[in-house]
Order: structure tokens, then sequence, then C-alpha cells
């Protein structure tokens, strides 16, 4: 059983699994401390969250720039006629 909690400020991941030995249960447990993946991961969520409409931008002004070159030739016949 994989359980995640907090304890305070800090986040803790649990691994608790039965197991049998010679007529015996018992049961396993070992817990990894989150603090230093979840520190990386509110950084990486804040740089996404400035940088996600900065590259929706330029996608969006490269797009319209190869749409404009793309149509010089329709508009030279579209003149032509």
């Amino acid at each position: 059983m994989l359980t995640e909690f907090h304890q305070g400020i800090h986040h803790v991941r649990v691994l608790a699994y039965p197991i049998a030995c010679r007529g015996n249960r018992y049961s396993v447990q070992t817990g990894l401390a989150l603090d230093k993946s979840m520190v990386l991961l509110a950084d990486f969520r804040t740089k996404l969250l400035l940088l996600a409409p900065i590259v929706i931008l330029l996608a969006a002004a490269g797009g319209h720039a190869m749409r404009s070159r793309g149509m010089v030739p329709v508009r030279a016949s579209v003149r032509v006629l």
C-alpha cells in the first residue's frame, strides 16, 4: 500500500507491504521524504506558468509570419486577375 501524508511542513511517502515468512506475517514499511521533490515541482510549476504564455505568443507570431510569406504568391496572382 502506497500512501502519502504531510507531517507539519514535511511531505512523506510510505510504502507498506505485508509478507509471510515461515508462518509468521510481517509488515515491511519504508518511507521517503519528498521535501526536495515538492520544492522542485513548485519551482517547475512557477516557471511553466510564466513561460507558457510567452511560448504561445512566439508560436502565434511565427505562424502569422509563415502564413504571410506563404500568401505573397496568392496575393500577386489575385492582383493579376
